[in-house]
């Protein structure tokens, strides 16, 4: 099996073990997984996993472990990530301090408003959730206020034949 293929299947173990909230797997799959894009020289995917590892780390409280990989990701790496990564990726490095403090920090509560809708695009609220929790802060990325929208989401027509006239 090739180093990638190996790699994205660790990927894949780790993102569960993060919605089964087993942290510890999770960690262990990331740090795997990167491993082995690097040996097979992806390293836009080694950059992409290590910010979910990123995300693991500071739900568990690992500082340590953090800033050891945070250090990898450099100018050259952010232009790997995708929007939503970079957003989960700025939303971690500023709630780093407040993990250090163990408070969070208005600009904390700020960010985590403006970049919920990213957070969520991306598929992070678990990791976002689970360390908001932690606060007393998962009101900052509750599912009502991101999915609302004034938007129709059904044609008129696709209402009436369903659901009659009004």
């Amino acid at each position: 099996m090739s180093e990638r293929r190996l790699a994205g299947i660790l990927v894949v173990k780790g993102n569960t073990a993060m919605a089964l909230h087993e942290v510890d797997a999770a960690i262990a799959h990331y740090i795997m997984a990167r491993k082995h894009y690097i040996n097979a020289n992806h390293h836009r995917n080694a950059a992409r996993v290590t910010v979910n590892l990123l995300g693991a780390a500071l739900v568990d409280q690992q500082r340590t472990l953090f800033g050891k990989f945070r250090k990898t990701l450099d100018a050259k790496s952010d232009s790997h990530l995708t929007d939503n990564e970079s957003a989960y990726l700025l939303w971690l490095d500023t709630l780093y301090g407040s993990v250090e403090k163990k408070k969070i920090s208005p600009e904390v509560e700020r960010i985590t408003l403006n970049l919920a809708p990213k957070l969520l695009a991306g598929g992070y609220i678990t990791p976002v959730k689970m360390i908001l929790d932690r606060f007393g802060a998962t009101h900052l990325v509750s599912l009502e206020a991101q999915t609302k929208t004034n938007k129709t989401r059904l044609k008129a027509r696709l209402v009436d034949h369903w659901c009659g006239s009004p």
